[in-house]
């Protein structure tokens, strides 16, 4: 950690904001749905998608100050503690996720087998990610380096941890969705796994943008050298998509249900 961060672009704060308007008008909703049926999964995926709206609201917020106060060598470097964040609301939305899982595939052999032990294993292997993020705030703070401190790093080791941890997640979800759509006999009934299933498809496109985003910084630094390409903009618009499929997949609309209903009734 010996540079500074990239000052985001105007476009790219603005990409941000809106993902987290989209995400947090999303979560109103589910819990307004919650409120109707109070049921135990329909709390997890609010609560999971609830942070990972803190997420994109922590990287927004320092990416908006960093903008606004281009801060030097020695001050806070917002956009980095807003990153770090986000990794760190991500790793909780990951919990809640697979604890989801769980509970509403709790049929199949594997959780019949294995009770609660996925999601408490997975949940310790976030926390893990969070503990990384804490230490990684205490060493920037501790720093002797003027160019390091108060500038958290987030190390390729555990961004990949991350990662891995988030793909196994949504492969998760990906996986026994399509295996209930298989299952399932109503119209309405494999469109709402349908819809699912492009939840967790659509959430791996957006780490994978991020990716390439930091991908082709490093492999053309002189055209994207500073940073936040269209790859990290491409990566907010699919979090904007993701939280909508979301809210069809898990909690589906009667006026959407309805329709599938009578596309069945006419065949």
């Amino acid at each position: 950690m010996a540079e500074l961060p990239n000052t985001p672009t105007i476009a790219a704060v603005t990409m941000m904001g809106i993902a987290a308007v989209a995400v947090f008008a999303v979560v109103i909703l589910m819990f307004y749905k919650y409120s109707q049926r109070k049921r135990n999964a329909a709390l997890m995926i609010a609560v999971a998608f609830t942070f990972w709206g803190l997420a994109a609201l922590a990287t927004f917020t320092g990416a908006l100050l960093h903008l606004i106060y281009a801060p030097e060598a020695g001050d806070i470097q917002f956009s980095r503690y807003g990153i770090n964040l986000g990794y760190a609301f991500s790793a909780m939305s990951n919990i809640f996720i697979v604890l989801f899982v769980s509970e509403v595939f709790s049929r199949y052999p594997i959780f019949r087998r294995t009770k609660k032990l996925i999601p408490i294993l997975h949940g310790i292997f976030n926390g893990i990610t969070i503990g990384l993020i804490v230490n990684v705030f205490i060493e920037s703070s501790n720093a002797v380096d003027i160019t390091e401190q108060f500038n958290p790093d987030y190390p390729l080791a555990q961004t990949v941890y991350h990662l891995a941890l988030t793909v196994i997640t949504l492969v998760l979800l990906l996986v026994f969705s399509a295996r209930s759509r298989s299952q399932a006999t109503l119209l309405w009934e494999k469109a709402g796994f349908s819809f699912i299933m492009a939840t967790a498809i659509t959430g791996m496109l957006i780490y994978v943008s991020f990716v390439i985003d930091l991908l082709v910084q490093d492999i053309w630094p002189s055209i994207f050298g500073s940073g936040y390409t269209w790859f990290n903009n491409l990566g907010w618009l699919f979090a904007i998509v993701m939280v909508n499929l979301a809210y069809i997949g898990f909690f589906m609309p009667n006026w959407i249900r309805n329709k599938y209903k009578k596309m069945e009734e006419a065949k």
